[in-house]
C-alpha cells in the first residue's frame, strides 16, 4: 500500500468509497494536493481530505475500505495528512465527528470546545454540515518552525 496525492480518477473512486461509508463527497474546491488516497493493487482503499483556512486545517473526510488492516491504512493516511499540513506550514488541525474521540484521540488529537475553534474553521463546509449532537471537536498542534 502507498499513500499519494489523488489524481482525478482517484477522486472519483475516493468519492465512491466515501459514499459507501455514508459520507459526503469531498468538496470540489479542495485542492488536489490536499486529497490523499491509499492505494493497494491499483484500488483506492482509503481517502483523507484537508480543508485549509489560513494557518489551520480541518480533516474533511477519512474513510477506509474493508481491508485486512484498516487501522494501518488509517494511520498511513493520517501520517501523510500531518506531513502535508506541516509542508504548508499549518499550525493546527481539527477533526469533527461522532467517532472522533476514539481513533483520533489515540493519534494525539485532544478534545476542545467549539468556542475555542478559530472562526475560519467554524465556517468550513465540514464544520457547518449537519451533524449529530454527540459529535466532538478535536485539535492537533503541529510542529512549529523557527524562522
Amino acid at each position: 500500500m502507498n499513500v499519494s496525492r489523488a489524481t482525478l480518477e482517484d477522486r472519483a473512486r475516493a468519492d465512491a468509497l466515501l459514499a459507501a461509508r455514508s459520507l459526503p463527497p469531498l468538496p470540489r474546491t479542495l485542492a488536489g494536493a490536499n486529497v490523499l488516497v491509499a492505494l493497494a493493487g491499483g484500488e483506492v482503499v482509503g481517502v483523507v481530505g484537508l480543508e485549509v483556512q489560513g494557518l489551520h486545517g480541518i480533516v474533511s473526510a477519512l474513510a477506509v475500505a474493508d481491508t485486512d488492516d484498516p487501522a494501518a491504512v488509517a494511520r498511513s493516511l493520517l501520517y501523510a495528512l500531518v506531513s502535508r499540513a506541516n509542508e504548508i506550514s499549518l499550525r493546527t488541525l481539527f477533526v469533527l465527528g461522532e467517532d472522533a474521540d476514539g481513533w483520533f484521540a489515540a493519534a494525539g488529537f485532544l478534545p476542545v470546545s467549539e468556542d475555542s475553534v478559530p472562526l475560519a474553521i467554524r465556517t468550513t463546509r465540514s464544520f457547518r454540515a449537519p451533524r449529530p449532537a454527540t459529535s466532538r471537536v478535536l485539535r492537533f498542534e503541529l510542529a512549529r518552525r523557527c524562522v
